[in-house]
């Protein structure tokens, strides 16, 4: 993954979804599975397959699809992996490449 793209807050996608819906989007986050961190409002991103998971930044967490590219920080470099495990990857330093999805007003990336 090119390390000049810009990075996105999740909590900015969060804020103006309008603003986001359908653009791509590079996030660099720690990922959680199915489990919400703390302080983490669920209330504008939702889950819509059992197989989506959560990822989250100092600014807040969101659901990630599986047609979200993941690249996982291995050997001091991000490397792209074909898929995270919900339980033995949490705490995992991760970017995402992904196209916003809103679906019922509910923000999700990878859709």
């Amino acid at each position: 993954m090119k390390q000049n793209l810009k990075i996105t807050k999740i909590k900015d996608i969060l804020s103006n979804p309008e603003l986001y819906a359908g653009k791509e989007v590079i996030i660099e986050a720690k990922f959680n599975g199915w489990n919400s961190p703390p302080n983490c409002d669920l209330n504008k991103t939702k889950a819509y397959l059992r197989s989506d998971t959560i990822i989250y930044d100092e600014t807040s967490c969101i659901f990630i699809s599986r047609n979200a590219e993941i690249y996982k920080f291995e050997n001091k470099e991000f490397v792209k992996v074909a898929g995270l495990d919900p339980d033995l990857d949490v705490g995992a330093k991760i970017k995402v490449k992904a196209v916003v999805g809103l679906i019922d007003g509910k923000l999700i990336l990878g859709k």
